[in-house]
């Protein structure tokens, strides 16, 4: 996750220090990234789901007028065995919207919201989330009326639209 400066063009892991003794006392150790990107081409969200190491607490994905998108919440391990190692993330939510739910338009800019418990320092971490954005579904067209006797023809939709 980038904040956008080219200074960070090329970092896909960062770090996240412990939170001080004055936010710990307020319970206020979550360490928040925000970035945006711009969707060049829009269509229908069909899919999202975030990735994060160790610490994520969750991220989520909002449109450029702020609605919420997609939010993708962790599940860690609780055992010993591959899959479910104690205090790993071993899955995230993911987002399956019915084509045609969530519209996003071509230039929007999307915001990434990446959330991390800062109770001790995590190195390394990521804050991604993968989107796929189906073509715009169209409208199936209008039934028309067709004969097969003699020859194969059809009436156009708008004349029979009052038959």
């Amino acid at each position: 996750m980038v904040d956008g400066t080219d200074e960070d063009c090329c970092k896909v892991e960062y770090q996240v220090e412990e939170c001080s003794a004055e936010n710990r006392a307020n319970h206020e150790c979550i360490h928040t990234k925000t970035t945006r990107a711009v969707l060049p081409r829009g269509g229908d969200i069909v899919y999202s789901a975030a990735h994060q190491h160790s610490g994520g607490v969750g991220a989520s994905l909002h449109g450029q007028d702020g609605r919420l998108l997609c939010e993708s919440l962790p599940t860690y391990g609780t055992g010993k065995e591959a899959g479910n190692e104690a205090n790993y993330i071993v899955g995230m939510s993911t987002c399956y919207p019915k084509p045609g739910s969530i519209k996003v338009s071509d230039g929007e800019v999307l915001t990434i919201v990446s959330n991390y418990s800062s109770d001790c320092e995590h190195t390394g971490v990521m804050g991604l989330v993968y989107i796929l954005v189906a073509e715009p579904q169209q409208p199936a067209p209008a039934p028309s009326l067709c004969f097969s006797f003699p020859v194969p023809w059809c009436l156009p939709a708008w004349m029979c639209s009052n038959m």
